[in-house]
């Protein structure tokens, strides 16, 4: 195995620009510089190019179409200069804490006199928590210089504090899947020391053809970001939107309204909300922490139960106002299921409260029969009676399925079916004799 660290790591200069058309079309070009030593027995290569496409993004859709033509001199090439033209088109969709992603990249490679058809496709899926962040993708590639390769990559970080980030991947060659041949891995760390500045350190693992084994890289840098006040409009890193979620499915509905006025944090970063409860982080912290200060939310707004979302893109942000919900809980002794006078009320009955997910809250009925919660989070509840907390003659009722929207203050009543204890008397009379449940 071998155990010095062998090649250069690539020096890399892009400059890019981007320009709005109108609405969410907009036109970006740019060009880009890249040498890399291959290792002590290969050659410099040098890489140069430029691309011009055409972008159209709404809000958690994004498609590219770009033109790249790229030249490499000299390398492991035939004739001492190679040059590719090709097309790419890349398509990307949030789903949630999930991004999807596609690319397709065809073109023709030129090694002398020699040409070939270039083609790359490669789709993945992104995964986003407030712990972390993951990543699975496929990559298929066919050119001049790699001959049909089928590529899995997998990748993904673990925040162990707001500045802190361990994080790793691991490329894997399908028809060499050994280490130091077809496996490519990487592991290391990330400390941020403030708003732009963060240390980092990382060790890499490459194939390396020459001797099938691995050649190992290590790296130990700052990274400093610069803030130019230009006077052009910015890509933002991570845009969105906060909503005001009424139903509690998480999902932006045409009626939801926006928020203003709502701090949103990333990181180091701390924005509010325009008029429109729009928002956006210039810089790319790298990070998928976005979090709701809490501080700026108004009377009865709740912060979201769970956040997650990408790194940059677009990201919607549901906030919900609390609901209240009184259920009167009765012993139905003439079984009409109506609450009448001749009914008694089931106090000390232990009442659930269940949501879509399985979470269960749990409240006992007063002496009046009523149970009373209050800062509901909006949604669908299944409302229960929690059988052993019933009187001997009761049966637990079917329950009922509710829908609460945020800011609501709801009422029901539950009927509990009721087999009443009945005493004659001498005079032939039948009275009926309630008995009080048991308190648990």
């Amino acid at each position: 195995m071998a155990g010095e660290a062998t090649g250069l790591p690539p020096a890399q200069l892009r400059v890019g620009g981007r320009s709005w058309l109108f609405g969410p079309l907009s036109v970006l070009g740019g060009l880009f510089s890249q040498t890399a030593n291959l290792g002590p027995e290969l050659d410099t290569r040098r890489v140069r190019g430029l691309e011009a496409g055409l972008r159209f993004q709404r809000r958690r859709l994004r498609f590219d179409v770009t033109a790249v033509v790229r030249s490499t001199d000299p390398s492991l090439t035939m004739a001492g200069s190679a040059s590719r033209r090709t097309i790419r088109g890349t398509a990307s969709a949030g789903l949630g804490p999930l991004r999807l992603d596609a690319s397709a990249e065809v073109g023709e490679s030129r090694d002398g006199l020699l040409r070939e058809l270039a083609q790359r496709y490669q789709v993945g899926v992104n995964g986003y928590g407030a712990a972390g962040w993951f990543r699975v993708g496929l990559l298929y590639v066919e050119d001049l210089f790699i001959p049909r390769a089928l590529q899995v990559d997998v990748g993904g970080a673990v925040h162990l504090a707001p500045w802190l980030e361990i994080y790793g991947s691991s490329t894997v060659d399908t028809d060499r899947p050994f280490f130091g041949e077809g496996v490519s891995s990487r592991l290391g760390a990330q400390l941020d020391l403030g708003r732009l500045t963060s240390l980092f350190a990382g060790i890499e693992s490459l194939p390396d053809p020459t001797l099938d084994e691995p050649r190992w890289r290590f790296s130990l840098g700052v990274r400093k970001a610069l803030s130019l006040p230009l006077p052009m409009r910015r890509d933002p890193g991570l845009e969105g939107v906060v909503f005001e979620d009424t139903n509690g499915n998480g999902v932006r509905d045409p009626e939801e309204a926006p928020l203003s006025g709502i701090g949103v944090l990333l990181g180091w970063e701390r924005v509010v909300t325009d008029e429109l409860g729009r928002f956006s982080f210039d810089q790319r912290t790298g990070r998928a922490r976005v979090r709701i200060d809490s501080r700026s939310l108004g009377p009865g707004l709740l912060p979201p139960a769970g956040l997650s979302g990408p790194v940059s893109g677009w990201v919607e942000i549901p906030l919900s106002r609390a609901a209240s919900l009184r259920v009167t809980l009765f012993l139905d002794l003439n079984g009409d299921a109506k609450r009448d006078a001749r009914d008694a009320a089931a106090a000390g009955v232990l009442l659930r409260l269940v949501d879509q997910s399985g979470a269960a809250w749990e409240a006992h009925a007063d002496d009046e029969g009523v149970v009373r919660l209050s800062a509901v989070r909006p949604g669908v509840y299944r409302i229960e009676v929690h059988a052993p907390s019933l009187p001997p003659r009761a049966t637990a009722p079917d329950g009922l399925t509710v829908e609460l929207r945020g800011g609501e203050a709801a009422e029901y009543e539950l009927a509990i079916p009721y087999r009443p204890r009945r005493i004659r008397v001498s005079s032939g009379e039948e009275l009926v004799v309630p008995e009080a449940p048991a308190r648990q």
